[in-house]
């Protein structure tokens, strides 16, 4: 009697030992079929190669918007030049501008490692100073506004008769080996 009894126990304890594996077992294989899903569902996007296509859309906006020039100077140059027209053509007197003071990115030296063959962005501030004449400020603000490749009026200050504006641009400086 005793000798069945131990083995109603066995039988009892194993049952309730298999019992909680298949619930391990089942835990598993939702969780597996979760991760499964939600896999199939990002392979199955097809939306991945239009962002790819959107992106490179974007960054061609954006390198049209930005200044390209050999060297940082020819850039400053060539966004003062720019200026310097658009306010002979509004008719502005009595204006000056400025290039602001842009720190120059330390070239690497032969011990960093060769130099990046990858164009660098620098940013040209500029200030101009005029006379405060409505139709000729908005004629320059409307000239900034429309400029390819892209101005931005970053201060605007009017003080009496004199108008001082910020601007900044940014110049893709591709600086090539001297010849």
């Amino acid at each position: 009697m005793g000798l069945v009894a131990i083995v109603a126990i066995l039988l009892f304890y194993a049952q309730l030992e298999w019992r909680d594996h298949q619930v391990q077992l089942e835990a598993q294989y939702r969780q597996l079929t979760l991760q499964a899903n939600r896999l199939a569902s990002y392979q199955s996007r097809g939306d991945w190669l239009q962002r790819a296509v959107d992106s490179r859309g974007a960054l061609l906006q954006a390198e049209k918007r930005v200044w390209k020039a050999k060297s940082l100077g020819l850039a400053q140059a060539e966004i003062q030049d720019w200026l310097l027209t658009r306010l002979r053509k509004a008719n502005a007197g009595r204006y000056t501008v400025k290039l602001g003071d842009v720190p120059v990115a330390a070239k690497p030296s032969a011990t960093e490692g060769p130099a990046s063959s990858e164009p660098e962005l620098q940013k040209i501030a500029v200030r101009v100073e005029l006379n405060a004449d409505a139709p000729i400020m908005l004629a320059l603000l409307d000239a900034l506004a429309q400029s390819e490749p892209a101005l931005v009026v970053e201060m605007l200050r009017v003080k009496q008769q004199r108008v001082e504006i910020g601007i900044s641009a940014w110049a893709q400086v591709s600086e090539g080996p001297s010849s």
